[in-house]
């Protein structure tokens, strides 16, 4: 019973964490914005609009695998240190997307930029969570 409210609490410490490193991002993005840029309208411009969606998804999961599954370990901090990786790697492979958007002067909905990065995000996640299984499997322990 103890353990139990003890996962229940880090679990919500880490949401927590998450929310407070999310809004200290915007906050930070939108000083930024504000202070250099202030000719630029932020839901127009596809990086602007990345800047802001992309990271929040990372974020989010830093906050859980700081409070929560690094202390699990075994498969939970590997899962967790997988997401952390796919989830930076897609922001940093979606953002030169956005960078050819913008240069394009792509004028679509502005809400399929952030659903394609999101996208991108996930498939990374899949296939290197695919990856991970099939080189621990217990057939491939087998062969070596």
């Amino acid at each position: 019973m103890k353990k139990d409210s003890n996962e229940k609490l880090s679990r919500a410490s880490g949401n927590m964490l998450a929310l407070l490193l999310a809004i200290v991002w915007i906050v930070f993005l939108w000083l930024i914005e504000r202070s250099f840029f202030p000719h630029l309208g932020g839901i127009q411009n596809p990086v602007i609009n990345w800047l802001y969606i992309g990271p929040i998804v990372f974020l989010v999961s830093s906050g859980d695998y700081l409070m929560y599954r690094r202390k699990l370990g075994g498969v939970e901090a590997a899962r967790g240190i997988i997401g952390l990786k796919s989830f930076f790697l897609g922001i940093l492979i979606w953002l030169p997307v956005t960078v050819v958007l913008l240069f394009v002067q792509w004028d679509g909905p502005w809400q399929l930029s952030p659903i394609g990065g999101l996208l991108t995000m996930i498939a990374i996640y899949l296939l290197w969570e695919k990856s991970a299984v099939r080189k621990n499997s217990p057939a491939n322990a087998e062969q070596e």
